[in-house]
C-alpha cells in the first residue's frame, strides 16, 4: 500500500532506494515528453493532487508491517490475515410408492446449498459472497403391463440459482467520490471503481457480480417388448435448457468502470517509468485509459433437443447375440426468451437479431 508520504506527493523514499527515478512535471517540455523538469524534491505539489485521489486514499490502509514482503526496499507493506468459508450442505430424499404388484412409482428430491465467502480485496474487510443453490427433482414410473411388456418414463428439472457479490457491491462508491457515469443504471452496476495506480485498489474481479437462474427438463418414456429371442426397446427423449443469467465480463473493469494509469504522464522522453510513477499519475487524477461495461440484456438462452429411437436386443443363437439400434435426434435453433439468437454479419459489422425486423 502507498506510504503516507506517498500520499501526499512525496516520493523521495523512493528516489532514496532508486536512483534512476524521476517524477516529472507533465505541464513542462513538449510533445511526447522532451525536454520536461523534474518537480523539485521528487515531490508532486499538495495543490495540483486530485481531490478524487485524496478522496480514493480512504480505502487504502497504511503500512503495518516492517518486514519487506515484496522486497522492494520500501515500508509499503500490509499484511492481515483473512478466513476464507467454503460450506456445502446437501439434502437428499426419495420416495417409492409401489399401489399394486405390476407397478412402482418413486419420485426423488436433492439440493445443494454452498455458502461461499472468498477473494478479499484491498479496502475493505468482508470478502465476496458466493450463494448457490441446486435444486432437482425427479419422478418416474415402472409398469408391467404383462409378462413380455414393459412401460417405464421418468421427467426430472434441474435448477441453479447462484449470485456472486464483491464486497464493494451495493454503493456507489464511484459516485461518491464525484466521478460521473462509473456507477447506474441499476445496483448492478455499484461498487468501487477500479484504479491500476501501481497500488491497485478497487479490483473486484470484473466477472462480479453474476446472477444466474438455470432451469433444466429431461423427460424420457420407453416401451420395452420381450419375444423369446428378441427384446424390442422404443422411446422419447426430451431435453430443454434454459439460461437466464446477467454477467458482464467484457472489458477491463467491469460494470463498476476503472481506470489505468500507465506512469507516462510523470515520465519523460528516454525516461523509463516505474511503479510508482503510476501513482504519481494517479495522484495528479490523469488517467491514460478507462472504460466501463454495459449489460442491460439478460442472457436467455432456450433449447429443445429431441430424441426416437428404437433397438433390437436379438439372441441369435445361444453364443451370439445382436444389438441393433436406430436414433433419430433433433436440435431446432436456439434462441432467446422473446426473440432468436443474434450474429454479427462480418461485412457491414451489423449486429442481426433473430425475430427483429425482417430477420
Amino acid at each position: 500500500v502507498p506510504t503516507a508520504a506517498m500520499r501526499a506527493g512525496d516520493f523521495s523514499e523512493v528516489a532514496a532506494a532508486y536512483p534512476t527515478f524521476q517524477i516529472y512535471d507533465p505541464r513542462t517540455g513538449s510533445a511526447g515528453g522532451v525536454g520536461r523538469t523534474p518537480f523539485p524534491n521528487f515531490a508532486i505539489p499538495a495543490n495540483l493532487i486530485s481531490p478524487i485521489a485524496q478522496q480514493v486514499m480512504q480505502f487504502y490502509p497504511l503500512p503495518n508491517t516492517t518486514q519487506d514482503l515484496n522486497s522492494n526496499q520500501l515500508a509499503d507493506d500490509y499484511q492481515i490475515p483473512r478466513e476464507t468459508q467454503v460450506d456445502r450442505d446437501n439434502f437428499d430424499a426419495k420416495l417409492t410408492w409401489q399401489p399394486n404388484q405390476k407397478q412402482t412409482v418413486w419420485g426423488r428430491f436433492s439440493m445443494l446449498d454452498a455458502e461461499v465467502v472468498d477473494n478479499f480485496n484491498l479496502g475493505f474487510d468482508e470478502g465476496s459472497i458466493g450463494d448457490t443453490r441446486v435444486y432437482v427433482g425427479t419422478v418416474g414410473t415402472t409398469w408391467t403391463i404383462s409378462p413380455t411388456l414393459v412401460f417405464d418414463a421418468n421427467v426430472g428439472i434441474n435448477q441453479q440459482n447462484q449470485q456472486v457479490t464483491g464486497p464493494d457491491y451495493g454503493t456507489n462508491f464511484g459516485l461518491d467520490l464525484g466521478i460521473p457515469g462509473t456507477n447506474g443504471p441499476s445496483e448492478r452496476y455499484s461498487g468501487l471503481p477500479t484504479f491500476a495506480n501501481g497500488y491497485t485498489i478497487g479490483n473486484t474481479p470484473s466477472w462480479m457480480p453474476l446472477f444466474r437462474k438455470e432451469r433444466n427438463w429431461t423427460a424420457s418414456v420407453a416401451l420395452t417388448k420381450v419375444l423369446p429371442k428378441h427384446e424390442i426397446r422404443a422411446g422419447f427423449d426430451f431435453v430443454r435448457l434454459e439460461l437466464n443469467h446477467f454477467q458482464a465480463e467484457f472489458g477491463n473493469y467491469g460494470l463498476k468502470g476503472g481506470f489505468s494509469f500507465g506512469g507516462l504522464v510523470t515520465g519523460a522522453s528516454g525516461y523509463t517509468a516505474l511503479q510508482w510513477n503510476q501513482f504519481a499519475d494517479f495522484l495528479l487524477g490523469l488517467p491514460n485509459f478507462y472504460s466501463k461495461d454495459d449489460q442491460e440484456i439478460q442472457m436467455t438462452g432456450r433449447e429443445n433437443q429431441y430424441a426416437l429411437y428404437v433397438r433390437d436386443r436379438w439372441a441369435v443363437s445361444d453364443k451370439l447375440t445382436l444389438s441393433l439400434g436406430l436414433r433419430l435426434e433433433h436440435y431446432p435453433l436456439m434462441t432467446r426468451a422473446d426473440s432468436g439468437i443474434e450474429r454479427l454479419d462480418l461485412n457491414t459489422w451489423t449486429l442481426l437479431m433473430g425475430g427483429r425486423g425482417d430477420v
